[in-house]
């Protein structure tokens, strides 16, 4: 009889144990998309799975665990807990880069050692899709600015091109111009300083015939 009583004993200190050790506080995040900005989640916002840091922080203000939604077991459901919290205040802080917090992103709160559970609400809406548009508008205009510049350059590159003809044309023209003008000066010169057979006249005025000898 001793004996069996023992053995319940001992059986029910170690269920104790079991759940002791299981036992502890619960701060959990339920991380929403808040569409409409009015921080609570309406029929139709899903659940946020991934974008989101949690940290959490003890009475002092240090964190002592951190989490990232989407490596939680909880993630499909949008929720993350931090487990088997000994007694004490915790503040749970949340943050994501793709997402501007609708409501409180920091929540503080007492968390018993029952194993109830305090339940943070996190409303987020996207700024992917704002951050696509102005990358889009600022490649727009940097395309546009780009354009611009290459017209600028190809019309400077025809300007070149045009005064290069123009003074190429001018070249040619006073080279073939100079090349006439020595021409006509030359002819002139055999005009004006060339010689000339002399031509006797007889003395009856006439001019003698050929091959007839002057006297």
């Amino acid at each position: 009889m001793m004996r069996r009583i023992g053995l319940v004993v001992a059986l029910a200190l170690g269920l104790w144990g079991t759940v002791s050790a299981q036992t502890g506080g619960q701060f959990c995040v339920k991380a929403f998309e808040d569409r409409n900005g009015n921080g609570a989640q309406d029929a139709g916002e899903p659940v946020l799975s991934r974008g989101l840091n949690i940290n959490l922080l003890n009475e002092s203000g240090v964190v002592i665990q951190s989490a990232i939604l989407e490596n939680s077991q909880r993630a499909a459901f949008g929720e993350h807990c931090f487990q088997f919290l000994a007694e004490g205040q915790y503040s749970v802080v949340v943050s994501g880069a793709e997402f501007t917090a609708t409501t409180a992103d920091t929540m503080t709160a007492v968390v018993t050692a029952s194993g109830a559970q305090v339940v943070m609400p996190f409303g987020g809406q996207r700024i992917a899709s704002t951050t696509a548009g102005s990358t889009a508008v600022q490649t727009s205009a940097a395309q546009r600015q780009a354009q611009l510049e290459q017209i600028v350059v190809a019309l400077l590159a025809a300007l070149v091109v045009i005064a290069m003809m123009v003074v190429l044309g001018v070249v040619v023209y006073l080279a073939a111009f100079r090349g006439r003008l020595q021409a006509a000066t030359a002819a002139d010169a055999r005009r004006t300083t060339g010689s000339m057979r002399t031509v006797r006249v007889t003395d009856t005025g006439e001019f003698p015939e050929e091959n007839t000898p002057l006297a």
